[in-house]
């Protein structure tokens, strides 16, 4: 299975590590800025950018704590869709203070 990653921080960077030890192949990265995901993808030798809109043809793709939202045109390309994870319960706690809203 082709997997994208879009997202940033330690979940990201979980989430790569997980789906490396499932065997899945992590096709690229979109990173959030210089975190640990970033260090991770390096790390692991993916190809990662900076822009959502560079995400290639994949069988899904993974946002693991993404704050932007993914269009149409870019959720298209993911065979089997997008698999989104959220650090609290929707709608209700969104936003960019998730946690702090849930607690």
């Amino acid at each position: 299975m082709h997997v994208v990653i879009v997202g940033q921080k330690w979940l990201a960077a979980a989430v790569l590590q997980a789906c490396h030890a499932k065997r899945y192949t992590v096709s690229a990265v979109a990173t959030g800025g210089d975190d640990a995901f970033r260090r991770a993808a390096h790390t692991a030798g993916v190809l990662h950018g900076e822009a959502i809109t560079q995400i290639p043809a994949c069988d899904l793709i993974v946002a693991a704590h993404l704050h932007d939202y993914l269009p149409a045109a870019i959720r298209a390309r993911a065979r089997h869709g997008v698999l989104a994870y959220h650090p609290s319960l929707l709608p209700r706690h969104r936003g960019r203070d998730a946690v702090r809203w849930a607690i």
